[in-house]
């Protein structure tokens, strides 16, 4: 039976290189496993993900913003 996981994460490289070591651990417990990365379009995580091997899929997202942005409004298209 051939294992299929998602990672997830992006924006910055703090929440990839993680999941990357995730990967490879998982990788060595079983060389079957088939991994998929969604990331977001504009972050860096696409390059490490697809220079460790892994196929990488992008989602566009928005980012909400705690303080007063325009930005905020113009984001609501992307996180919905």
């Amino acid at each position: 039976m051939i294992r299929r996981i998602v990672l997830t994460g992006g924006g910055t490289a703090g929440s990839v290189t993680p999941l990357l070591a995730l990967a490879d651990q998982l990788r060595r417990v079983d060389s079957q496993v088939e991994l998929l990365f969604i990331g977001t379009t504009d972050g860096p995580e696409r390059l490490l993900v697809e220079s460790a091997g892994i196929r990488f899929r992008a989602l566009a997202a928005g980012k909400l913003r705690r303080y007063w942005s325009w930005r905020n409004l113009l984001d609501l298209g992307n996180i919905w």
